[in-house]
């Protein structure tokens, strides 16, 4: 069986769960699809259901929810069997509009500009001295650029006061970009490190 972790890619890379000939794949709204907390999203390969049983449930889960029937485990023959409890309502419409913005995109060319940023700021970090902990090979690297850094935190709150929205996580801070990031946003990020760096902070 092959379980698809998409959560981090779906926005930025194209996913297409037949070519991946995956029987699972989950995903959600918070990051790349430009949601926010509270929506995820699961795939099951038809004809895979009928062996797996959840290992958790909900009343969602069942084959009529609104029976309110505690007793009786009654699976829908659908992925409809891996819902759990009411979905968080406020996130569904943030995850909705996300969707819709996203939806106007062609994904291919969402995935070569995002490709050509996260090579930009390699390149550009790198130039500058900088230790990297994200792949050298831009196939492997995704949409996040991650940064070697003493103290991450700090740094983050730096650049957070200019405007520079980072993501600090244990050594590393990670810089992530979206169809909606442009060269000068790198530009601008660069700079406000080379000026952190030569002013100790």
């Amino acid at each position: 069986m092959t379980f698809v972790d998409a959560y981090q890619g779906a926005g930025v890379e194209p996913i297409d769960v037949r070519e991946l000939g995956c029987d699972f794949l989950a995903a959600g709204s918070l990051k790349y699809l430009l949601g926010i907390p509270g929506i995820a999203f699961l795939y099951a390969r038809e004809g895979v259901l009928d062996d797996h049983e959840p290992p958790a449930t909900g009343w969602f889960g069942r084959r009529n929810p609104f029976a309110f029937n505690p007793r009786e485990i009654d699976y829908p023959a659908n992925a409809r069997r891996f819902e759990s409890g009411t979905p968080a309502i406020p996130a569904a419409y943030g995850a909705v509009a996300g969707m819709r913005v996203l939806s106007e995109l062609d994904q291919d060319t969402v995935r070569t500009h995002v490709g050509k940023l996260s090579q930009y700021a390699h390149d550009t970090l790198v130039a500058d001295g900088e230790r990297l902990g994200s792949p050298a090979d831009a196939a492997l690297r995704g949409p996040q650029v991650a940064m070697l850094d003493a103290n991450p935190n700090e740094l983050a709150g730096y650049l957070a006061g200019r405007g520079i929205v980072t993501s600090p996580r244990g050594e590393l801070l990670r810089i992530a970009l979206h169809y909606y990031s442009a060269v000068e946003d790198i530009d601008v990020l660069a700079a406000a490190i080379r000026e952190y760096r030569r002013t100790g902070g």
